[in-house]
């Protein structure tokens, strides 16, 4: 009876099948969340239209900017206006920095926008020098930094999408 027993359990041993190792699972991706980047998504795409929209704008006042100031017969009615569509500019640019700096800190703020930071990094510098130079009289200037700006916003925009 002891040799049956045994040689039913050494049976069973051979039948019994290779154990085979699971490969290891990769660690899981982060899961981030998707609203918060789509909602950041459409801060920026709100962000670019503004600011296309001004630059639109900003070609053609700077141009008479320039020609009323060029102008020696320029009247004194043509030289106010001229003075108040710069100071226009400029609150204007000051608007669009303050915009492009809020939406910046936020993504350094929130943590599952953190991946997109190197996109966005340094929007808030340029909008900074676009700022100095409509400040310095250079409105041709601020214009084609703040169209970087606008080129940064939109790699920033297609990464988060």
């Amino acid at each position: 009876m002891l040799f049956c027993l045994l040689g039913l359990a050494g049976s069973a041993l051979a039948q019994k099948k290779p154990v085979r190792k699971s490969a290891p699972k990769a660690a899981p991706k982060p899961v981030v969340n998707t609203m918060a980047v789509k909602d950041e998504a459409e801060k920026v795409s709100i962000q670019i239209k503004d600011l296309t929209r001004f630059l639109y704008l900003l070609g053609g006042t700077t141009q008479t900017i320039a020609n009323i100031d060029g102008d020696p017969k320029a009247t004194v009615n043509a030289k106010n206006i001229s003075k108040q569509a710069k100071q226009t500019v400029l609150q204007t640019i000051k608007n669009v920095r303050a915009g492009i700096v809020q939406l910046e800190g936020e993504f350094h703020a929130k943590p599952e926008l953190r991946p997109y930071i190197s996109f966005i990094q340094g929007v808030s510098e340029m909008a900074g020098i676009a700022e100095d130079q409509a400040v310095g009289g250079q409105l041709g200037n601020a214009g084609k930094t703040l169209l970087e700006v606008v080129n940064k916003l939109t790699d920033t925009l297609q990464n988060l999408r």
